[in-house]
């Protein structure tokens, strides 16, 4: 915070200042070949100096209101706040900028740093369980164990893929993009419930499947998509890895849901002699 005894000071000296002085620096710079652009960032500092001298507010509020200087310095009720930037490095430990009295540090990498424990946490307490329960009305649902199993292998495969494909574009995990997991978990779920009953119903017609709902599948898996995929052109780095972690969950669901499922529905329907008495 600068202090009101030297911005008096330094008001004295800069009123003293001649216009003309300016107007001489940029008649010399000219002639050395500077255009009239480059006096901008000098004319706007001036300009800034000249109304935070000439206001009768605090100092505090002087820098606070300025449109150059207040980008960086804050106003507050009970002091000032003041703000920088800090290179983020691989060892960096967010906890060492607070041994500062008076210093806060924010930013995505930071928010990330904080709520990793409590992903962690919820993953293992909550997704976890959860998917067990979803396991579970599986069960209810198909009351057939080759179709539970199939249902069943088609979520981890799309999963492990999922994570595959993240590992080979280097994209890392992040409380954002992490909500790829239970999304792939959900439209293959809900992929699978709908292909298997229309296997039934058609005794296993792989054009019948199709046509009846494997096209709403493929506009809903290409729409759902598109939609993450708008995600990637955000400024924010985690907002992009969370559409491309979506985007790309949803269509290794949807591929694998209707080139897989209805040739291993037949497959193992036809090892089971159930083909024939499939019915609904």
């Amino acid at each position: 915070m600068p202090s009101p005894e030297l911005v008096s000071e330094n008001a004295a000296r800069f009123s003293q200042f001649p216009d003309k002085t300016l107007s001489r620096f940029e008649s010399q710079a000219t002639a050395l070949g500077f255009t009239d652009n480059s006096f901008s960032l000098h004319r706007r500092v001036f300009q800034s100096l000249q109304k935070i001298i000439d206001s009768e507010k605090p100092i505090s509020d002087r820098f606070a209101d300025d449109p150059v200087i207040g980008r960086f310095f804050q106003s507050t009720e009970t002091g000032f706040l003041l703000r920088g930037q800090y290179e983020w490095t691989d060892d960096f430990d967010a906890a060492s900028l607070y041994q500062y009295s008076g210093a806060t540090a924010t930013g995505w990498k930071i928010l990330q740093t904080e709520m990793r424990p409590l992903i962690v946490n919820d993953f293992l307490y909550r997704f976890l369980p959860t998917t067990l329960l979803l396991l579970v009305a599986l069960w209810a649902v198909f009351r057939r164990l080759r179709e539970w199993a199939l249902a069943t292998a088609l979520l981890v495969t799309s999963l492990v893929t999922l994570v595959f494909v993240l590992s080979q574009f280097q994209i890392p995990w992040n409380f954002l993009n992490a909500m790829a997991i239970p999304l792939t978990v959900g439209v293959g779920m809900d992929y699978t419930i709908h292909l298997i009953f229309a296997l039934r119903r058609s005794n296993g017609d792989i054009r019948y499947v199709w046509d009846s709902v494997g096209k709403a599948i493929a506009f809903c898996g290409l729409s759902t998509a598109v939609g993450f995929s708008s995600l990637l052109f955000t400024s924010s780095e985690s907002l992009r890895s969370m559409g491309a972690a979506c985007a790309t969950g949803v269509i290794i669901t949807m591929v694998f849901s209707l080139l897989a499922v209805p040739r291993l529905w037949n497959a193992a329907m036809k090892h089971s002699g159930q083909n024939d008495q499939a019915s609904e």
